[in-house]
C-alpha cells in the first residue's frame, strides 16, 4: 500500500513539475509588444507583365527591362496575446526600353518602315492598415505564425517618353496580360489595394529574427528582418 502511494505521489510530483515548465514557455510575441519587419518582396510582378506585354504588341523583346522588386517595412502592435493591429507601406519599379517598327506607305505609295523609339517607367507605392491573429501555444519562445489582412491605397505613377501609336502609357492597362492578369484589371486600376497574407517569425533572441510571408497581390513572398522593441 505504501509502495503505491509513493508511486502515485511520484507520479503526481512529476506532473506539477512538468505542468510548471510548460507554463514558463512565454510566447515571443505577446500582449502590448511592437515588432518592426523590414523585407524585400518577389517577384517584380511588374517587370514580368512588361516584358510580356511589349513582347506581345511588339513581336520582340524590350532592348532593356528593369525594376525595384518590392522593398517595405511593417510595423504591428500587438493589442493582445493573439490579435495585433499592423501599419504596411511597400514601394516597387518597373519599365524598360524598346523599339517599335511601322510598316506603311508615303504619299507616292511607297513602302515605309517608321521606328518608334520608346522608353517607360511606372512605380508603384502602397499603404495597407489590417490585422493579424497569431497561432497560440505553440509550445515555444522563439517562433510565432499568424494570418492576416491588409486594405489601403494603391497608387501607380508613370512616365517616360512613348512614341508608338496606340501605346497609352496612362492607362495602366499595359500592366494586364493574357490569362490570370487580365482577371484582375478592376485591381489594376483601383486606387484601392487588399492583401490576405500567412507568415511567420523565428527570434534568434528576444529582440531580432527573421521573417517569412506568403500572400495575395503585389507580392507572392517577402521575407527580411524583425525586430521587437
Amino acid at each position: 500500500m505504501r509502495l503505491i502511494v509513493f508511486i502515485l505521489s511520484l507520479c503526481f510530483s512529476n506532473g506539477v513539475i512538468f505542468a510548471q515548465e510548460e507554463a514558463e514557455v512565454v510566447p515571443p510575441v505577446k500582449n502590448q509588444d511592437f515588432v518592426l519587419d523590414l523585407y524585400i518582396g518577389y517577384p517584380n510582378w511588374g517587370t514580368y507583365n512588361f516584358d510580356s506585354y511589349i513582347t506581345e504588341i511588339t513581336n520582340s523583346r524590350p532592348s532593356t527591362v528593369q525594376g525595384i522588386v518590392p522593398v517595405g517595412l511593417k510595423a504591428e502592435f500587438m493589442l493582445s496575446d493573439e490579435i495585433s493591429f499592423t501599419l504596411d507601406g511597400s514601394y516597387s519599379e518597373w519599365g524598360g526600353e524598346w523599339d517599335y517598327e511601322q510598316n506603311t506607305v508615303d504619299g507616292n505609295n511607297n513602302p515605309v518602315i517608321n521606328t518608334y523609339e520608346n522608353n517607360f517607367k511606372a512605380s508603384r507605392f502602397m499603404f495597407q492598415i489590417g490585422a493579424n491573429y497569431h497561432l497560440p501555444d505553440l509550445g515555444r519562445d522563439d517562433l510565432d505564425m499568424y494570418m492576416g489582412f491588409g486594405i489601403g491605397t494603391n497608387n501607380i505613377n508613370t512616365s517616360g517618353d512613348v512614341e508608338q501609336p496606340g501605346f497609352d502609357a496612362k492607362s495602366q492597362m499595359y500592366f494586364l496580360n493574357n490569362g490570370f492578369f487580365a482577371t484582375s484589371a478592376t485591381l489594376v486600376n483601383s486606387p484601392i489595394s487588399a492583401r490576405f497574407r500567412l507568415g511567420g517569425r523565428y527570434f534568434f533572441n528576444e529582440n531580432l529574427g527573421v521573417n517569412v510571408e506568403v500572400g495575395t497581390g503585389v507580392r507572392t513572398i517577402a521575407f527580411g528582418l524583425a525586430y521587437k522593441l
